[in-house]
Order: structure tokens, then sequence, then C-alpha cells
């Protein structure tokens, strides 16, 4: 489950929820109107709808002084007021409420709201997660470092005693517990059984009956259960993952033909829904395998950590970079003040996943003298690749072992199988990363003039491992309404997630294959782009976000910069329609036209088009996709050799060098330009 955040408040409920006895909120001040593309009335102010913004549910919250959730779903007490620090330039009073102090009356609780509103979305220098913090007691939490409940309009919590798939958190939470299960000195060993295919549905077979045992065990662990020869502490998967339990207590059944043979098929009694079905036995072929598996099977830990302690030590030294000068002090504590804020080669890191993924960290501190003295080298490191080897060499004598997870290629039976893969663990002489090469990017541009939506918005460009299509680079939005693209890769088998390009590497790389001019589109910008005409704002389409932001609602572009706009769009589809676009794009493409272009620009400008609507998040994410087709075209034709020391390249071998580096930073795999991603193990 997500993290909340300050900013994130800004956004609307979905569905609509209302909090804090508010139906509407009256917003005074042009700032707060701004941000929701709003006109004062004959009165001077606006009336926003009060599920139009989070900060209802928060301010709630901390009036009825509500449980308050850390990030790893545990309970830090209830909330007792907030405290705003605001930027000089707002000199906003007070600083600080609490739950008693709160306004009372509608009109006092929208003049709070419109203040945090302009606190929230102020483009001043700083952390904006700094600005405000819920009270509880005597300590101050910022939203960051909170789960977001659906208060702060995170997904509400499934009914109680409901069967649904596992959060994000949750999934980490109960291969944490797994590995505590296997990993730790308890006496506990499952049984060996056959290591290749999944789960073994004849009960008669040897390994059959090793797999009964072992599924026996699992589902002990799931009810809270201790099985025959483990002594450790009581383990509960079913606090993990709530719904687990109930699927290990109802059973299986084998299905059988007529003959009384056994199928392959196995039906969880509990639920027939795929996904859940799919976890339950991911999580299984962990239990059954990971103790199984050479590169695990002999070790012991005494710490299994994924929040808080090292995940917070590590995470915050990469993104602080390295130290002035060295230190003698082995505590898990960063002095950020005595750090460069960028690592030379690599350069700066601002989240810990764009080194290096792991999810959970396999820890062995006792006795500590071996893990402190790692930890000082881990300290002291000048570059990434110190740094690096440092966690190699710890994860070598198995003190420090980072661990990424993915979910297993397992079907919704229990067939497949788990693997272990050693990631970045060599120091020196590297193995050589399989030569995938670019293969098509079959563009889907499914335009709806009638309507001024797209059928669909979301694009895959594939690549292949000799011949057969092993992957594709995944071009679409997550969000809800309008939003950025995430750029991602994912797997053709079974569709698992490989992992999110790290946005500065994208655009580090783009320089380096020569177009040091674009960037990867944001959605706020490309919406701009397009020209918002007078005819537009006599229909009451939506000015824009950026432009609202601003304060230009009610200033349409004139003709000069109209015609500027529509220029930049036509050179592009033209571009991208062109012999050199087709040399690496197929599909819709010739859609592409300027008619075309002409009814998106008329469909920007009619009355459909409003803030959250569906014709702006279409259409603002078609032309995302579209601008990052317009980028990989020019890194297709540049006429530049990215290492100059290397043989010159034809456009389509370099033009697959740039997508198989892109592919490898997704996985955070092998080298970042002239330094190495971080060393973990990927139980995929």
């Amino acid at each position: 489950m997500a993290t909340a955040s300050f900013p994130d408040l800004l956004g609307a409920y979905s569905p609509a929820k209302n909090y804090w006895g508010l139906t509407n909120i009256t917003l005074t001040s042009q700032d707060a109107m701004a941000q929701y593309g709003l006109r004062p009335n004959g009165r001077g102010v606006a009336t926003l709808a009060a599920n139009k913004c989070r900060m209802c549910g928060l301010l709630q919250m901390v009036t009825f002084g509500d449980n308050i959730l850390a990030k790893d779903d545990s309970s830090l007490g209830n909330a007792t007021g907030i405290t705003i620090t605001a930027p000089k330039n707002l000199q906003q009073k007070p600083n600080k409420y609490t739950s008693a102090t709160l306004p009372k009356t509608e009109k006092d609780k929208s003049a709070l709201i419109d203040r945090l509103i302009v606190l929230a979305a102020d483009p001043a220098p700083g952390n904006k997660q700094d600005r405000l913090k819920i009270d509880v007691g005597p300590k101050s939490y910022k939203l960051s470092e909170l789960l977001k409940v659906s208060e702060f309009g995170g997904k509400a919590a499934p009914p109680a005693g409901s069967i649904a798939p596992p959060t994000t958190q949750q999934q980490e939470k109960v291969t944490r517990s797994i590995f505590k299960i296997l990993l730790s000195s308890n006496g506990y060993n499952p049984p060996a059984g056959d290591l290749s295919g999944g789960f073994v549905f004849n009960d008669k077979s040897a390994a059959g009956i090793k797999d009964a045992i072992t599924l026996s065990d699992f589902n002990d662990f799931c009810q809270g259960k201790k099985p025959k020869g483990y002594s450790g502490p009581k383990v509960d998967l079913n606090k993990d993952w709530p719904s687990i339990g109930k699927i290990a207590e109802a059973g299986l059944t084998r299905k059988k033909n007529k003959d009384g043979k056994y199928t392959g098929t196995v039906n969880l009694n509990a639920t027939d829904n795929p996904t859940v079905r799919g976890w339950y036995w991911n999580f299984f072929i962990q239990f059954k395998n990971i103790k199984n598996d050479r590169r695990l099977k002999n070790d012991s830990y005494t710490e299994f950590n994924r929040d808080g302690g090292f995940m917070d030590f590590i995470s915050e030294l990469i993104k602080a970079g390295p130290r002035e000068f060295d230190t003698k002090s082995k505590k898990l504590k960063v002095a950020i003040n005595a750090r460069k804020g960028e690592w030379k080669y690599f350069g700066e890191v601002t989240e810990k996943d764009s080194w290096n993924p792991a999810d959970i960290w396999l820890i062995k501190n006792k006795p500590a003298t071996e893990f402190n003295e790692f930890i000082l080298k881990i300290k002291n490191a000048q570059t990434v690749q110190e740094l690096n080897n440092a966690l190699i060499d710890a994860h070598k004598e198995k003190i420090i072992v980072g661990v990424s997870l993915k979910k297993s290629n397992v079907t919704t039976s229990g067939a497949g199988n788990m693997e272990y893969e050693l990631v970045n663990l060599t120091k020196h002489k590297h193995r050589d990363l399989p030569t995938v090469e670019y293969d098509d990017w079959p563009l889907e541009f499914d335009w709806q003039a009638n309507t001024g939506t797209f059928g669909k918005t979301s694009n895959a460009l594939y690549l292949k491992f000799k011949g057969e299509r092993i992957a594709h680079l995944d071009l679409a939005s997550s969000a809800t309404g309008v939003g950025n693209l995430k750029i991602q890769f994912t797997s053709e088998q079974g569709s698992a997630a490989l992992g999110r390009v790290p946005k500065p590497g994208f655009e580090r790389l783009l320089n380096k294959f020569g177009v040091n001019t674009l960037s990867i589109p944001e959605w706020m910008e490309v919406e701009d782009s397009l020209p918002f005409t007078a005819a537009g704002l006599k229909n009451g389409a939506y000015a824009g976000r950026l432009r609202s932001k601003q304060g230009e609602a009610k200033k349409p572009d004139d003709k000069n910069e109209i015609d500027i706009k529509t220029k930049a769009w036509l050179n592009k589809f033209e571009y991208i329609n062109s012999s050199t676009g087709k040399q690496i794009i197929s599909g819709d493409i010739n859609k592409l036209t300027n008619t075309t272009l002409k009814q998106i620009i008329k469909a920007r400008n009619s009355s459909t088009y409003k803030d959250k609507s569906k014709s702006q998040k279409d259409i603002c994410i078609a032309l995302q996709i579209l601008d990052m087709a317009n980028i990989f075209v020019k890194v297709y034709n540049k006429q530049l050799n990215p290492d100059p020391k290397s043989p010159a390249l034809g456009k389509k071998q370099k033009f697959s060098l740039f997508m198989r580096t892109l592919y490898y930073f997704a996985q955070k795999k092998g080298a970042f330009f002239t330094s190495r991603f971080g060393p973990f193990g990927k139980l995929h």
C-alpha cells in the first residue's frame, strides 16, 4: 500500500466521498482557486465540492483523534493535532492546532482548507512534506511517513472477513515472514520435494507426499500454528495478509477425470478469484523452495528488515551522497549535513530503488563485530562502486543480503516455480548481459473524433532475444485521473513487471545518444502545448492545469501562440509519420495527419474538455506517448556514436543499444554509465 503525501491531498476522492462534515468548500484566495481552475464569483469567492480535496479527510481524522498508521501498517497512536511550517513568503499563522482547537464552523473550516491548499501548492524551495505534520502526542509525523489510508485518497481496506488480493506491503510482509521461518535457527526444515514443477498434486507419488507435508506445514503457519519440528517464535502469516488464513483453513480440492486420474487442476475451496489463488500459490512455492535453493539453504540470519533499521539507513545514505570526511561511527545513522549530495560517476540519487531495488534485507548482526565493520565501510564509501563493493562482500559473507521481490510465474493451480537470481554480485569481471534487440512498436492511436477521446491510451515497444519477444516497454499512466506516463518494462512471460526506468538515467542516456534538448514529457506541459483558443474559453473548456496555476485561466492563446503550438505538433506528427519514423514504428502511424491534429485541438477546446474529464486524461496521455515517439525517432535518426572508443554502429544497431540499455536500467542490472547498480538477490 502506498504512503501518504501532502501535495497529493490536492487530489479528489475516487469514488467521491465527503469528510469533516463538508459538502462544499468556500475558497477565498486566488492561488487556491487556481489549483482547481475556478474563478471567483461576484462576491470574490469560489465553491469547490468537498470530495475534490483530500484535506477534508486528514482534518476529520485529527478532529476525531483517529488512530494513525505508519507506512508499515503499525499503529502510531491517536492523532492529537497538526503542525504547520509555512515558507516565509506565506507568513501563515497559527502554526499549530490541536484536535480541540481545529475549526468548528463551515466558514472557518473552509478558511483552513484554503490555507492548506496554498501551502501544498506553493513553489517555494524546500521539501513540501515538511510543511504539514500530524501530531501524535509529543511526536509529529510527515505524511510521507504514514500509510495512505482511504481518508488520504488511498484504497479503502476490504470489508472485514472478505478474501482479497494482498497489497504490495502485505506481499512483502508475507515473504519476510517466510524468510524468518526458513532462514532462522529454529530447527525447522521443510521436506526436499520436487523443485522444478511447483505443487505436486498427485499425493501418491514420492514428491507428492513430500509436498503434502510441506503444504500442511505452510497452512499451519498461515493460521498461526506451529508445525512439527518448528521451535521458533510464533509466526502468523494471516497477520501479514488477512486472507491467507481463511484460504488455508478451507483447504483445496484436486480435480480428477472420469477415470479417477488427476487432471492437474487444483481448486482452493475458499475462493475462485484467480489473482488471490495466484498469490497463495506464489507464497507456497516460496515456502517450498527458498530453503532448498543452493544459494540460500545454508543461510541463517538474525533480522529480516523491510522498513526502519537498515532499510531507512541505506535509503538515507544513498540519497545523501558520500561523506566529506571519514567517520568512525558504526551506528545506523546518516549525518546528512556531512555529506555531499551527489555521487561521482553515478550522479544524484533521489530514490533508493533507482540504485538498488531490494525490498527486504536479510541481516546477521549477532555477534555484531562483522556487521559493524561493514556498516563502517558503507558509511565511508566515496563512490557508489565502493559502496557496492562493501555490500558485495557483506552479501558473500551472508552478513547483509538485499532481496528484490517479484511475483513468480505460478499458475492458479500451483504449477510453476520460483527463481532466485544473483544480480550485480561481481566487483571486476562482470558477466556480459544478453544482447537483447529492439523488435517493433505497433503504435495504437485509436482517436475517436466524435467523443474527443481515445479507445486505448497505452502502448508497448517490444524487445526480442534470439528472435523471440521477451519483454515490452509500457507507455501508460497508472493514475486514476490524468497523470504522467510510467515508463516500465514488463516480461512477455507471465506479464511480470521488470521495473521502472529512472527518469534521471533516461535523460542522461538521451544526452549520451546526442538528444540533449528533450526529456520525458509531463502531462501539464503537454496539455499547455496544445492551443487554448478564444472559442475554448467561450465553450467553457478547461484552460489547463498549468495555465490555471499561473493565474492565466481567463487568457486564451493569441494568434501567434496558436500558430506556434499548432506548427510544433504538426512537425512532430510529420516527423513520426516519416520514412525515418517507419523504421522503428508500425501500426497506426499513418493516422498522424493534419486532419487528426485539428480534430484533437478542436476537442481540447470543446465544452466536454473539463478538468479530470476522460477527454483531458485521454488527450494528455496520448500526446505524452507521441512525445515519446518523437524522442525515440530522434534517437534512431541521430548521427552520433554513443561510445567513440567502439566501432560506429548502424542506426538500427544503435537504437537497439539504446533500448537494451533502458531495459537493464529498469531492472537495475549491470552498468549505469561509468558506475554500476547495487548488488541484490532477485526472488521471482
